[in-house]
């Protein structure tokens, strides 16, 4: 073994280290400093399940690729997780390639902090296995100040008027006809059916126990707008899933256990405001560049 080789063995295996008995990786182009669970050519499967199908609800490569990139570590991940997907039976049997009309583009200003601003729409009419229609359980993280929705009767009453002036927010009415003016909340019902679709399979009696997981999923998943999940800019942390530790810690669960001292915490306090700040400028700007990115490829057909 001549200087060269030990050299390139030397550089690669920096990256590398055993913590009680498990192999991680630090490295990549994201998260540098966090350890990612090394696996073994024997757990891949059950990794690519985890993340795509039971954790991703049949999402796509992009999305299944990130939320297991953020955990997991080897080599040829993307490979491996396209292979995956193209011979995913649920995937290949329902994946449908939907024709659209191109409209008139136009973006919307981008709201500066999480919870703004949010868009509402209803799909449906959906009940349960019981005949009874599926309801929310009112707001869990607080007053939005503005709501954009369509002129729906559902949305265009004495009722949300009534509730507009009673919580003071902001309530957007749509041009009517014009459903591309809620473009996000549109295109998040044609991805939560076929999430459904993929999920419910032969289940469609029970079909409205998977809407928690389906919303977990897509939730959990980076977005190629923002760069980040929305689980993230809400909680500003990724999630544990469930069965995420099966073959060992991961970067999100090694140190559940570790003490912190009291120091630490009012430096991490102090920390945390400039550290939400410098997120949502990126995601100022992150979806600023999509914005500009889809009006490129929408002008040039």
């Amino acid at each position: 073994m001549d200087d060269n080789e030990r050299r390139r063995i030397r550089k690669r295996t920096q990256n590398f280290e055993i913590l009680e008995g498990k192999m991680y990786y630090t490295g990549g182009k994201s998260n540098k400093e966090e350890k990612k669970l090394v696996i073994t050519g024997d757990q891949k499967l059950s990794i690519l399940k985890l993340c795509h199908s039971e954790n991703g609800s049949h999402l796509g490569m992009e999305k299944t690729y990130y939320k297991l990139a953020e955990r997991y570590y080897w080599k040829g991940m993307s490979a491996d997780v396209k292979h995956y997907i193209q011979h995913c039976e649920h995937c290949q049997s329902t994946n449908k390639k939907t024709k659209t009309t191109p409209t008139e583009l136009q973006s919307v200003k981008i709201p500066n902090s999480t919870w703004k601003k949010i868009a509402i729409d209803l799909i449906g009419p959906y009940n349960d296995s019981s005949g009874k229609p599926l309801s929310d359980n009112g707001y869990r993280h607080g007053m939005p100040l503005e709501l954009v929705s369509d002129n729906g009767g559902e949305f265009n009453s004495l009722l949300t008027h009534s509730l507009e002036a009673q919580y003071g927010y902001k309530h957007i009415l749509i041009t009517p006809y014009h459903p591309q003016s809620n473009g996000r909340s549109e295109r998040f019902n044609q991805t939560l059916k076929a999430m459904l679709n993929k999920s419910v399979q032969e289940n469609t009696q029970i079909w409205e126990r998977y809407v928690p997981k389906c919303c977990f999923s897509y939730n959990t998943s980076k977005q190629n707008s923002t760069k980040y999940s929305p689980y993230y800019l809400m909680y500003w942390r990724n999630p544990v899933l469930p069965n995420e530790n099966l073959h060992g810690e991961t970067t999100n669960t090694f140190e559940k256990y570790k003490e912190i001292s009291e120091s630490e915490i009012e430096k991490a306090g102090n920390n945390m405001l400039q550290i939400q700040n410098k997120i949502a400028a990126d995601v100022v700007e992150n979806v600023g560049h999509a914005q500009m990115k889809q009006k490129f490829s929408y002008s040039i057909g």
